[in-house]
């Protein structure tokens, strides 16, 4: 059973950016870390942050409450900071006890279901390839990648917006081939577009966690709509939608309601 929230924010990413993890200023990914760890304290006995050196002083900074850091994501500065995902891995990999890992644009407005809470595994949906930021890829390592333990014909991956861990077995190797395919990746000139984590984190997890046959809890199998979404109580800010400016004042405005709780 999950008790525990779990979040990695690893700096380096944002050093060669106009962009601040994907948020146009350093207080718009604040103000989404804050929600999202404020609601998270409502549903988890811990709240933990894996994070480096400055990601450790953003959250002093800006007074976001979690229970524990955890600073050692500057041993991997030697990872080209495209390859972003990497944090999120190496915090998994260092957990003993159950946990739900969320990403730092996930509000969990609702306590999680039963299910993503007890299953094996639980993520946020599954994704099929056939979208237009697997397909570049997916082509090129089925002719090139030396990776042997995944198929790259498979159709079929997993949003890790949030992922749920209570059997442990399957994140060592997911570590281990992610260092592979980045070590691939980073010697083929065949790829263009930097999208390497995808792959390393949603593609694989998705047929190490089949091989070794745990059980997969999803919120909805394909796609969230905003019915689901609100029933749910669960909430995504994907891709360019954390720079939206109705949705910047929306997360400040409640973070201030929180805040005044």
């Amino acid at each position: 059973m999950i008790k525990k929230a779990l979040y990695s924010h690893w700096s380096k990413p944002n050093n060669n950016t106009d962009l601040y993890a994907g948020f146009n200023t350093e207080q718009d990914f604040a103000n989404s870390l804050h929600l999202s760890v404020l609601c998270s304290k409502k549903w988890f006995e811990e709240v933990e942050l894996v994070t480096d050196k400055e990601g450790k002083e953003f959250v002093d900074r800006h007074k976001i409450p979690f229970d524990n850091i955890i600073v050692c994501l500057d041993d991997y500065n030697h990872i080209r900071s495209k390859h972003w995902a990497i944090g999120k891995i190496v915090a998994c990999n260092m957990q003993k006890a159950p946990f739900m890992h969320i990403d730092n644009d996930v509000f969990l407005f609702k306590k999680p279901e039963k299910n993503l809470l007890e299953s094996d595994s639980s993520f946020q949906n599954y994704e099929r390839v056939e979208q237009y930021w697997y397909k570049d890829q997916l082509k090129i390592a089925k002719k090139e990648c030396p990776i042997k333990e995944i198929d790259y014909n498979v159709e079929m991956s997993l949003n890790c917006g949030i992922m749920g861990f209570n059997k442990f077995d399957v994140l060592p190797e997911w570590m281990e081939l992610a260092l592979q395919y980045i070590d691939w990746f980073d010697n083929t000139e065949s790829i263009k577009k930097e999208l390497s984590s995808i792959m390393f984190e949603q593609y694989h997890i998705f047929q190490l966690l089949k091989k070794y046959n745990y059980n997969i809890a999803v919120i909805e199998d394909f796609y969230i709509s905003p019915k689901i979404a609100k029933e749910k109580g669960y909430t995504h800010l994907i891709s360019a939608s954390k720079r939206r400016p109705d949705l910047e004042e929306k997360v400040e405005n409640r973070l201030a309601q929180e805040l005044a709780t």
